[in-house]
């Protein structure tokens, strides 16, 4: 068996580093789109999981930020996580002795903000949102801001997921 001459070893690695320069965007593309599509359908699951719970346990479901994974956060900013927990005291604010039914961590590569006054997305008994508007969620790419992705919770309680906002202009995190 013979082996490789050094020239034919330079060519297979110039072929390699072209197929790799030429597939490599592309790969990058595709794991962003990935990234963006599962924090989205995360942040789905789990207001499904609090309308389902309010309405299975007949209390108040409340879904909040939370940067330690046991308390609410204030603000706006969603990116370094957030918990479902049962509001007992209707205080939109978990305590100790309130059961917390989901955490989720940060979100990797991603920002997630909600709109203004809406820092909490309360479910009722009746899988009914709390706060006279809808809650939208911006889902923001860091790496590919063009597939940002929106959420909006309707007063209903369902949420839904839009690549555009009502102006059908793409999703703005600015």
């Amino acid at each position: 068996m013979r082996g490789f001459t050094l020239v034919e070893l330079a060519v297979t690695l110039a072929v390699a580093v072209i197929v790799l320069a030429i597939a490599l965007p592309g790969y990058q593309s595709f794991v962003d789109n990935q990234r963006i599509r599962a924090t989205t359908h995360r942040l789905v699951a789990h207001l499904q999981l609090a309308r389902s719970e309010s309405v299975k346990s007949g209390r108040r479901v409340a879904l909040c930020p939370s940067s330690n994974g046991t308390t609410c956060a204030e603000g706006f900013d969603w990116t370094a996580g957030f918990i479902l927990f049962r509001d007992r005291n209707h205080d939109r604010d978990r305590q100790p002795d309130e059961h917390l039914i989901r955490v989720q961590g940060e979100a990797a590569q991603m920002h997630i903000l909600t709109s203004t006054g809406r820092r909490r997305v309360v479910y009722q008994p009746d899988g009914t949102v709390t706060g006279g508007s809808n809650a939208t969620f911006r889902v923001c790419s860091r790496v590919a801001p063009e597939r940002n992705r929106a959420v909006i919770v309707s007063n209903t309680g369902r949420p839904r997921t839009a690549a555009r906002d009502a102006r059908n202009l793409p999703i703005s995190c600015s």
